[in-house]
């Protein structure tokens, strides 16, 4: 597996220290109380595996460069270290290397590889035997955020971008073989007329109608772009914040079936009992899910369940987002 192993945080965001190193399968929900740490180890996890000011995927414009991403969640960066002074460090294990990220004031950080500091992304890139662009796109994060999606939207939305996306054909494949099937209507394409993505409707004799994405529901444009984005992307690790905001269960469905389908790593956060259930019912090989709980002194504790645990909390009528006590 190319994605993460472990993960280990000390004074980064609320967290002040972990009970133990976070482990991790290719199939991950992460669950748990607000302020928990769902947010806070997806956007640890962002910065692997190599935090350079300048990372962003493609087609992302320069606004969304890592840092600026991070900036505009949370306001300033100092919001990245516990108590907003200091340092704070993250540890994880990625692919074959050991992983070590020092993070100060001012988007200052330290980077060590194996133990050993490393000054610049490209010799990070060679160290993990990837090309820059293979290495920049290594991880895609996608934040809860109304602003980021517009930000994606924009960029997809530009021809130079456009030409990408119809050569994967990722336009055509997730519209008919998933949008198509959580919906009363039949599409069968996503392009771009005036400017803006569009939805081709089939109607009756095979006439067609142009719908602005944007007039199908917060919940399809959101799960559309992120896929679209991420088919063309070919990311080793997807790190997704709130998978089902917005959604309907049958839209939670297909988003889950087509992560599923894919050979990457996938780490998401939920508050949705859909989820879980959908989690179940697909019978995901290598999928867990990640109890998170922060006691009053801000250390992050976990507790993993397998499948046939959450199966069998479901069977006996008990809402594993509500078991918080464990020994």
């Amino acid at each position: 597996m190319d994605g993460f192993k472990s993960l280990e945080l000390k004074e980064f965001k609320g967290i002040r220290s972990c009970e133990k190193a976070l482990t991790f399968s290719k199939f991950n929900l992460l669950i748990g109380p607000n302020n928990s740490g769902k947010s806070s180890i997806l956007e640890a996890l962002y910065l692997f595996p190599y935090p350079h000011i300048d990372r962003r995927p493609w087609p992302l414009p320069s606004q969304l460069r890592m840092s600026e991403l991070l900036k505009r969640l949370h306001g300033r960066m100092e919001s990245y270290i516990y108590r907003y002074t200091g340092e704070a460090r993250i540890k994880g294990a990625v692919k074959d290397k050991v992983v070590e990220i020092t993070l100060r004031q001012g988007w200052n950080f330290e980077v060590k590889i194996d133990g050993k500091r490393v000054v610049t992304y490209e010799t990070a890139s060679e160290i993990f035997g990837e090309s820059p662009e293979e290495f920049r796109n290594h991880v895609a994060f996608i934040p809860n955020s109304d602003w980021f999606l517009q930000a994606l939207i924009n960029a997809l939305s530009q021809e130079i971008n456009w030409d990408r996306v119809e050569k994967s054909g990722a336009h055509v494949k997730i519209v008919r073989n998933f949008i198509s099937k959580v919906v009363e209507d039949k599409f069968t394409e996503l392009t771009i007329k005036y400017n803006r993505l569009m939805l081709r409707k089939e109607l009756f004799k095979g006439i067609p109608a142009y719908i602005d994405l944007r007039d199908v529901g917060d919940g399809i444009e959101r799960f559309l772009c992120a896929a679209i984005w991420l088919e063309v992307l070919k990311p080793k690790v997807v790190l997704w914040d709130d998978l089902e905001a917005s959604a309907h269960p049958s839209l939670i469905e297909a988003a889950i079936r087509w992560l599923a389908e894919h050979d990457w790593q996938v780490i998401a956060s939920t508050h949705s009992i859909d989820v879980l259930h959908e989690l179940v019912i697909s019978e995901i090989e290598d999928a867990r899910v990640i109890q998170l709980r922060k006691s009053s002194n801000d250390v992050l504790s976990y507790k993993l369940l397998s499948i046939e645990e959450l199966e069998r909390l479901f069977d006996s009528g008990q809402d594993v987002r509500k078991l918080m006590s464990w020994g």
